[in-house]
């Protein structure tokens, strides 16, 4: 059974609170997955979702439903994960206003999908309980090329030498009732020839903390799930893999769990962190 943590106990009081930061948009990336069936008949499908890079090497997290078909889905564990490809906002455009989000709420396009990416690690989490691999809902992708796609549309046509990271917050948490930021590419949004892969949007969405949650086995002693309230409408949906943003910082990445509620749950970033260290799997993410 799980149980609901007061935030005072989860972490030590920090002498000094963390320095807001602005939010760099250029670290929300917008994702598209390709799959194919394991038969002969090579049926094809593609996911959709968000999510941030958290290295400068070109580490995405996002969800494990963008990358894993058969993860929320009965019947779909026949497809294979072929490649996925990961979007930017143009360096000239800047992230909605806060004051933009609760009055208009608009939609930022993206032409392209500029990067080639590949799978880096999806949990397995031998030593959690079924009830937390449930809500496990994340997974890193490795950016590993240019999209040759985009060299007809202007973009770039090779990897920089380095990418914008977004920094992860563990070391304070936001207080019940605090604002959190989530900027997300909806699935609902896309149009055009293609248009699920060539063309997609960012809209902002504005939520509340509500509580915190443990797990009921190896997270039976940590925060474990981040509960929010939608304090502006999300006309689209489908923001699987979205980081939620307080301070500057990523705390939290949004599931694919909730999907009709405004109660919505995000996984932790110290679970997250706690996952890929029992993993072993060590990555230079920037951790406040």
């Amino acid at each position: 059974q799980t149980a609901q943590l007061d935030p005072a106990t989860i972490l030590p009081q920090k002498d000094v609170p963390a320095k807001p930061i602005p939010i760099d948009p250029q670290t929300i990336v917008g994702i598209a997955c390709e799959f194919e069936s394991k038969d002969i008949y090579r049926d094809k499908k593609i996911s959709r979702g968000s999510g941030a890079i958290i290295t400068d090497d070109g580490y995405v997290i996002t969800a494990k439903s963008v990358v894993d078909l058969s993860y929320l889905n009965d019947g779909l564990d026949g497809f294979a994960l072929k490649q996925c490809y990961v979007g930017q906002l143009p360096a000239s455009e800047p992230l909605p206003s806060i004051p933009a989000i609760r009055k208009i709420n608009a939609f930022v396009r993206i032409p392209y999908l500029s990067y080639r990416a590949e799978a880096a690690y999806v949990p397995t989490g031998e030593e959690a309980s079924d009830y937390e691999n449930a809500w496990m809902d994340f997974a890193l992708l490795k950016i590993t090329d240019v999209n040759p796609d985009v060299k007809y549309f202007g973009g770039p046509t090779r990897l920089p030498e380095s990418f914008p990271a977004a920094p992860f917050l563990i070391s304070e948490l936001p207080k019940i009732g605090d604002m959190t930021l989530n900027f997300a590419f909806p699935s609902g949004t896309t149009i055009g020839h293609r248009g699920d892969i060539t063309t997609i949007f960012l809209q902002g969405l504005i939520s509340s903390i509500t509580g915190y949650w443990a797990g009921d086995k190896r997270y039976a002693d940590s925060l474990f799930l981040i509960e929010s309230h939608l304090d502006t409408e999300d006309t689209a949906g489908g923001r699987f893999g979205s980081p939620i943003f307080w301070k500057g910082y990523v705390v939290g990445i949004h599931t694919a769990k909730q999907q009709q509620s405004r109660q919505i749950y995000n996984v932790s970033a110290k679970a997250v962190l706690e996952n890929l260290f029992d993993a072993q799997f060590i990555i230079p993410i920037d951790v406040q």
